[in-house]
């Protein structure tokens, strides 16, 4: 009876275990600016990514710059916005300080056109 009870706690204790492992949810307050000005940034597309690349959900930056967004530890977020390079970063490198939003900045990137065609129209 004894090894039933032990047996029974330890398969109790792994399940819980498992299950705060895989909840492990962050709320994430983030402000996107541009490295040079330190603007901020619209309209910046924010992407969730899972470990093995599959996307999970994304969200848009407001006119301030800000977004918010829940995301598992081993999460990656992805930003990108035209005319800026893409950044990536894990969520478990975030540092989330009280009622505070993190800054990401974005640097500026041109943006090399493969082709431009001039018609003329009479």
């Amino acid at each position: 009876m004894r090894r039933i009870l032990l047996l029974l706690c330890f398969f109790t204790s792994c399940f819980a275990l498992f299950a705060q492992q895989e909840g492990a949810l962050v709320n994430l307050m983030i402000e996107v600016r541009d490295s040079a000005s330190l603007q901020p940034l619209a309209d910046v597309m924010c992407r969730v990514v899972n470990s093995k690349g599959k996307l999970l959900s994304y969200k848009i930056a407001d006119e301030k710059g800000h977004l918010s967004l829940t995301a598992h530890n081993e999460d990656i977020l992805t930003f990108t916005l035209i005319g800026y390079g893409k950044r990536k970063i894990n969520v478990h490198d975030i540092r989330q300080q009280a009622k505070q939003p993190t800054v990401i900045l974005l640097s500026p990137k041109q943006v090399e056109l493969k082709e431009v065609v001039v018609k003329l129209s009479l």
